[in-house]
């Protein structure tokens, strides 16, 4: 109970743009037990999963496993540690990533002790995302079902017959939904991290409303003013990358041409449609607030070849391209930006916006917490 208070804590802290209540020093419990111990069809099952449990599971505590794995190193500790493990470790760094957050609102967020402590919780996210892309990638050739050392599939069986055939796929589906979530929790505190998301929420606001106070509107001019600047940065552009992935992944699952990943709309950690409304507001804060919005769409831009066009989806999901990556991120302006094939401008919104709203369960009403009105232009 106290796991699941803490992750319901951290994911209101992200609605409504506040620090989590809970701190990682307050649980003081033991690590739960995995999937398999809570879910084993008689003692004689659970004498022999109880085998495979990892011994540290039961003499570390919940804050001790995360203290361990968030610190600022490359090298976290080799810890059998399991998916939902890793999520626990991403949600501790809410509030501090919240903290740097409004201090670089109230103050210069170019200021170099801003500048490097964004940079050690940025090195944080990445190490805690490297053990995830270990465990979905492991090449598990020739090893048995359940024998691997880094995906852990022994802790996730369940209530399976495991004489029935086919029955390893509930199992693999559980992992990939855990895997998936924990994916999309990452990405998310990447965007909160690389944009001021509160702020590119009340811009979202201040679309739909007007003021005649004098206070109200200095603060409006501000919030603009910050993000047009924001949209030439290399730290707009990585946000950018991060929104494209979940995009990605979430057309992977509900409009790919083969739908066996095992997961549905329906079914999914409400933290992954957090982060698709998430990255909808940046995507379109990019294109509302960006000064290139509307000259990429000008006939012959692209076609005469004096503007080079980067499609963003060329860096989901592989190390192919990380030279061009780079190489774009660095950029100072120069270059038109596409979505699969749809010009980043304001001009294009309708479509872009379409691509983010078809991955949206039905009446999902949370997305104009984060978006206001931004999903349904």
């Amino acid at each position: 109970m106290a796991v699941y208070l803490f992750k319901i804590d951290i994911y209101l802290g992200i609605l409504r743009g506040q620090p989590s209540l809970t701190m990682p020093e307050e649980l003081h419990y033991t690590l739960p037990s995995a999937h398999c111990l809570w879910n084993g069809d008689g003692l004689d099952k659970w004498e022999a999963r109880q085998a495979t449990e990892p011994l540290f599971r039961s003499q570390k505590s919940i804050f001790h496993m995360i203290n361990d794995n968030t610190w600022d190193s490359e090298f976290p500790t080799e810890e059998p540690l399991l998916i939902e493990d890793l999520q626990l470790c991403i949600c501790a760094l809410q509030s501090n990533i919240w903290r740097l957050s409004q201090r670089a609102r109230d103050s210069d967020e170019n200021e170099i002790s801003t500048v490097l402590q964004k940079d050690s919780l940025r090195r944080r996210l990445d190490a805690l995302k490297l053990r995830l892309d270990q465990m979905a990638h492991q090449n598990t050739e020739g090893v048995d079902f359940g024998d691997e050392k880094t995906l852990p599939l022994r802790h996730y069986f369940g209530y399976e017959d495991q004489s029935q055939p086919g029955w390893q796929g509930e199992v693999i589906s559980r992992v990939k939904s855990l895997s998936f979530d924990s994916l999309m929790l990452y990405h998310l505190f990447s965007l909160h991290l690389l944009a001021e998301v509160g702020t590119l929420t009340q811009l979202a606001k201040d679309q739909n409303t007007t003021t005649t106070f004098e206070r109200h509107r200095r603060a409006r001019e501000q919030r603009l003013s910050a993000t047009e600047r924001w949209t030439g940065t290399p730290t707009a552009r990585q946000a950018l990358c991060h929104a494209v992935e979940i995009l990605v992944e979430h057309q992977a699952i509900f409009l790919g041409p083969n739908k066996t990943t095992g997961l549905e709309k329906d079914t999914l950690d409400p933290i992954s449609y957090i982060a698709l409304s998430c990255a909808a507001l940046v995507v379109w804060a990019y294109c509302t607030f960006g000064l290139h919005k509307c000259d990429i769409c000008t006939q012959g831009s692209a076609s005469t070849g004096v503007i080079p066009v980067v499609e963003l989806t060329e860096f989901c999901g592989s190390d192919s391209q990380q030279d061009e990556k780079d190489s774009w991120l660095a950029m100072r302006g120069g270059c038109g930006v596409q979505l699969q094939g749809i010009s980043l401008c304001q001009c294009n919104m309708k479509f872009l916006m379409t691509l983010f709203r078809v991955c949206m369960p039905e009446g999902w009403e949370v997305a104009d917490t984060i978006a206001p009105g931004v999903l349904r232009i």
